[in-house]
């Protein structure tokens, strides 16, 4: 006889699968779901196990519903929540997992367009170090928000695009230079950011012939294996025409 029902549920909705997503418990997490508790069950205000983990913070237990074959949540939805709530470890996860970066959700917005609002340069950074597309929205995002943290960063790489288009090394170098001393997260790069016309600088910098500016944009870890979308190749084959200096 089972002493435990696994989709019991309190006053609030919240089923025991909800309630180990609360309290971070990957073992109970495990233990229920073995137990055939409900992973699709919602509260009362309509949310599932895996979103309670990702408004929690709780990667672990994120990764684990990814996991399951039978979680009836698009993980692009996932990835818009993580965006909102500013879980940048979470967003991380999800892009990783292929998650689409440059979808539109509600009146034109994708999960970039929401963190200058959010004021989450920390979720921003992971967005751009992906290759999200900075000025996707059909309005001019630049003139909409207001000063923060996350703001700057889009002003920054608008600045840094026009830079590269014009050629001007010591312009990019303080870019780039002023950004390392900021960022909190120096493994994410914001210059991989795009942009829907040209791509991201460093493709623009090769298509240019810029080689002192792709020098500059490497020294600062730019990846080199993003795809073009109009070219549809991978950027370290071009560069090898160069024969940058290392």
């Amino acid at each position: 006889m089972k002493v435990i029902v696994a989709d019991t549920r309190n006053d609030k909705g919240y089923t025991l699968l909800h309630i180990s997503a609360f309290s971070g418990s990957l073992d109970v997490t495990r233990y229920l779901i073995s137990e055939k508790a409900n992973i699709n069950a919602v509260d009362k205000k309509n949310r599932k196990p895996v979103h309670i983990a990702v408004e929690s913070g709780f990667k672990d237990i994120v990764e684990f519903y990814l996991n399951c074959k039978n979680l009836g949540t698009g993980i692009t939805s996932i990835l818009l929540l993580a965006a909102n709530r500013g879980k940048a470890n979470i967003c991380e996860l999800l892009i990783q997992r292929n998650a689409d970066l440059h979808f539109f959700h509600m009146s034109d917005e994708t999960p970039v367009n929401l963190m200058p609002v959010k004021s989450s340069k920390e979720v921003l950074s992971v967005f751009l170090n992906y290759g999200a597309y900075y000025n996707a929205r059909p309005s001019p995002l630049l003139e909409l928000t207001k000063d923060n943290d996350a703001a700057s960063v889009f002003r920054k790489l608008d600045k840094l695009f026009a830079a590269v288009k014009n050629n001007s090394e010591s312009e990019v170098e303080s870019l780039l230079s002023s950004e390392v001393r900021e960022e909190t997260s120096p493994k994410y790069c914001f210059a991989n950011g795009k942009c829907v016309r040209k791509e991201t600088v460093l493709h623009y910098a090769s298509w240019k012939g810029y080689k002192e500016i792709i020098n500059i944009l490497l020294k600062y870890n730019t990846n080199p294996n993003v795809r073009a979308k109009t070219v549809g190749i991978r950027l370290c084959i071009m560069l090898q025409s160069f024969r940058i200096s290392g």
